[in-house]
């Protein structure tokens, strides 16, 4: 009878508490902890971005597991808060992002990059109160500008002063006669005054 009980707990035991205890443990398998941050490494261009132009911006992510997303936040002199764009992975664990050449403007663009791994460490490279800073130089404009904000008269106008000019030379050699003679007649001449086409 004893023989029994003992055989029916020890098939009660591998039938049913087994497989149990074996399935809460997979369901309750717990994931060792992740404490290493990804690793950011950029250095600023010693060049200047050029004004109207894309301009790229790269840098090297690495972590001990997987990296999940990098991003490049910039902003413009004009701009109070940061535009962020995603960095694209590039081979290599390389990352790069470009920014559009209607953002890059004189004098300056500022900008930090933040790294993401897959168990959520964030790792900064410069930010908010302290980024990175590239100079923007300042475009070329070609011909004559604006004089003390104002454009240069059309060449037309020009061409108007320039015949107002010779006209009052005309009239003032005409009208200046000699004293010498008192009534007599002075001596006539034909001047030819000759003015560039507007």
């Amino acid at each position: 009878m004893v023989r029994n009980r003992v055989l029916f707990a020890l098939t009660f035991i591998v039938t049913l508490i087994l497989p149990v205890t074996a399935f809460a443990a997979e369901e309750f398998k717990v994931t060792p902890l992740d404490p290493m941050a990804p690793e950011v490494e950029h250095i600023p261009s010693e060049s200047a971005a050029e004004s109207g132009q894309d301009f790229r911006i790269s840098a090297r992510v690495t972590d001990n597991r997987a990296v999940k997303e990098v991003v490049l936040f910039y902003r413009t002199p004009d701009a109070e808060d940061y535009s962020p764009i995603r960095m694209e992975f590039d081979g290599a664990d390389h990352y790069v992002a470009t920014i559009p050449k209607e953002q890059v403007r004189a004098p300056n663009i500022e900008y930090y990059i933040k790294a993401t791994d897959t168990a959520g460490n964030i790792t900064f490279r410069a930010g908010k109160v302290e980024p990175l800073v590239v100079i923007v130089n300042q475009p070329v404009i070609n011909g004559p500008g604006p004089i003390n904000g104002q454009e240069p008269p059309p060449k037309k106008w020009w061409w108007a002063a320039g015949a107002a000019i010779a006209a009052a030379v005309v009239i003032g050699l005409a009208g200046g006669g000699g004293g010498n003679g008192g009534g007599g007649d002075g001596e006539t001449g034909t001047v030819t005054v000759t003015a560039p086409a507007p």
